[in-house]
C-alpha cells in the first residue's frame, strides 16, 4: 500500500495550473526522488495516451506552449531521463521551487516525510525546457 501525493502547480502568483496525483511507497523520499517519480509518470502517461497537448513540470525541446500545456509539431515518445535532468538543472537554477507545507524545500537530498493526501507545490518561476 502506498501514500497518495496531491502535487500542484502553481504560478508565481499562487494560481494553480495544473493538479495530478501521484503513488509512492514509504513514509519519507527525497526531493530528487519526488522528482523523478514525477517526471517518470508525467512522461509514461504521455507516451501511452499521446494526447495533444502535453502538461508537465518540464517541456520537451520543440514544444510550443499553449493555454492547455505544451504541444509538439508532430507528436514523438519522449524520454523521461532526459526530461528529469532537466527538472533537476530547473531546481537548482531556481527556475523551480518546491514547496511542503508553504515551506521551500533547499536541498534536493533532505528527507521529507510523507502522509497520505499530502499536498506538495511546484512553482515554476521561468519555463523549463528539456534540451
Amino acid at each position: 500500500m502506498g501514500m497518495l501525493l496531491i502535487i500542484k502547480d502553481e504560478s508565481a502568483q499562487g494560481e494553480v495550473c495544473n493538479t495530478l496525483r501521484l503513488k509512492v511507497a514509504g513514509e519519507s523520499l527525497t526531493a530528487r526522488e519526488l522528482l523523478r517519480l514525477r517526471v517518470q509518470q508525467e512522461v509514461s502517461r504521455f507516451n501511452r495516451e499521446r494526447p495533444v497537448c502535453f502538461q508537465a513540470l518540464v517541456y520537451p525541446q520543440g514544444a510550443q506552449e499553449t493555454g492547455k500545456g505544451f504541444r509538439l509539431s508532430q507528436h514523438r515518445d519522449l524520454d523521461w531521463e532526459l526530461q528529469y535532468a532537466q527538472a533537476i538543472r530547473g531546481f537548482e537554477s531556481g527556475a523551480i521551487t518546491i514547496y511542503i507545507k508553504n515551506k521551500p524545500v533547499n536541498d534536493l537530498d533532505t528527507p521529507i516525510p510523507i502522509h497520505d493526501a499530502m499536498e506538495i507545490s511546484f512553482v515554476k518561476l521561468s519555463s523549463v525546457i528539456a534540451g
